[in-house]
């Protein structure tokens, strides 16, 4: 009676062995899964942060824009700018440019 105990405990030893191999490879599956969701949604949550950064910075220069847009359709502001940008002379009044030193140098 014994040895038929042994035996039967022998045979079941290998089994619960390779249940236990086999459960423990899956909760390493599962784990390595889980990190590499961990990790992949910190990785959008910084791509998403950073769009979101560049998107306000698209629309600050948009606003930027249309209001240089605005301006240039105005012909008494294109006038001041090219005269202050680019030294344009009114020829009636027979003005004349001077550029002066800037305090830079």
């Amino acid at each position: 009676m014994q040895d038929t105990k042994k035996t039967a405990k022998k045979k079941r030893r290998p089994l619960k062995v390779m249940m236990s191999t086999l459960a423990f490879a899956i909760a390493c599956l599962l784990t390595y899964d889980s990190l590499k969701e961990v990790f992949t949604t910190i990785q959008l949550k910084q791509n998403i942060e950073a769009s979101e950064q560049e998107l306000a910075q698209i629309k600050k220069d948009t606003k930027e824009l249309k209001t240089e847009k605005k301006n240039l359709e105005d012909p008494d502001y294109v006038l001041r700018y090219a005269r202050g940008k680019f030294m344009v002379t009114k020829k009636v009044d027979g003005e004349q440019v001077f550029k002066l030193p800037s305090k830079d140098k």
